[in-house]
């Protein structure tokens, strides 16, 4: 009964809803077992104890599924984040693209939306359009109209490695972190995060609703787009204009949507250094977390 979308990492909120119901329904409809009936252990036994949550549990999912695709609601956040990015006001300033990208790390922070890794984010509107037309009419990349938009910050510098930054958490994992598990999964999911592809990351370790990690995972996408703002007004690096086809890995990503200016390059990799020295202290509270578990 639900859609596809629903059933991505811009599903998991509700997935995380409907599990969190599902298990508060069988905890108040469910009947205590009775050790004196034949039955009582199992699966037929335990499946008429809870009955009535069964029934309750089924009916709530089907209303909701038909609820959710017919107005639509699990593809909302989407649309609003493609609404922002549609905004005239997207063109030219600087805090509309920073508040922007906040809203859609939030999202995809809160398992509301993956929006931010696909192509559309950023790569459309008049603004691209513009800057690539002047880059074309001028042959160079420097001194394009809209030099602030999601195209020209948020993809090649907000997002290295995924929504987050997570190729800056994959390493300081690496550097800082002594627990296995987080080893384990950075290995795993580092070949994926190259090339922005974060959701093992997001899942496993995990990071999407983990309050632990939301002040670095809001905060890394802003000080790296800040980070190349400043590069980009001080003039030691044009804008990225240039499309780059998807699965570029996120470390090429500016140096080749700049036409292979190694200043951008270069803020790229300050880019990801800033972001493990951000991300440190929260991995290394983690440890120490995990430490306190094992102790109790």
């Amino acid at each position: 009964m639900f859609q596809q979308p629903d059933v991505g990492n811009g599903g998991l909120f509700f997935g995380l809803l409907v599990g969190y119901l599902t298990g508060l329904a069988f905890k108040k409809l469910g009947r205590p077992h009775r050790r004196d009936l034949p039955l009582n252990g199992s699966a037929v036994g335990r499946s008429l104890d809870s009955m009535w949550a069964i029934l309750l549990v089924l009916g709530v999912i089907l209303g909701l599924s038909v609820l959710l695709n017919w107005l639509a609601i699990s593809i909302l956040p989407d649309q609003v984040i493609l609404r922002l990015q549609s905004l005239k006001a997207n063109q030219t300033g600087l805090l509309f693209t920073l508040g922007t990208g906040l809203a859609a790390t939030s999202l995809t922070f809160f398992g509301l939306t993956s929006m931010p890794t696909l192509a559309q984010f950023g790569r459309e509107g008049i603004a691209s359009s513009a800057n690539l037309n002047y880059a074309f009419s001028h042959h160079t990349a420097w001194h394009v109209p809209y030099p602030f938009t999601l195209g020209t910050l948020y993809e090649p510098f907000g997002a290295i490695g995924g929504t987050g930054g997570t190729l800056a958490l994959v390493i300081a994992v690496f550097i800082f972190s002594k627990q296995r598990d987080y080893h384990l999964i950075g290995r795993w999911s580092l070949l994926p995060v190259l090339f922005n592809f974060n959701s093992a990351v997001l899942v496993g370790m995990p990071v999407i609703g983990n309050g632990l990690y939301v002040i670095p995972f809001l905060l890394v996408p802003l000080v790296n787009m800040g980070i190349a703002s400043a590069a980009v007004a001080l003039n030691l690096m044009p804008s990225v204009v240039f499309t780059v086809p998807l699965g570029t890995p996120g470390l090429l990503q500016a140096f080749m949507g700049t036409n292979g200016n190694l200043v951008a390059l270069a803020v790229t990799v300050l880019n990801v250094v800033v972001g493990v020295m951000i991300y440190k202290p929260f991995v290394q509270l983690a440890d120490q977390l995990a430490l306190v578990k094992e102790a109790a």
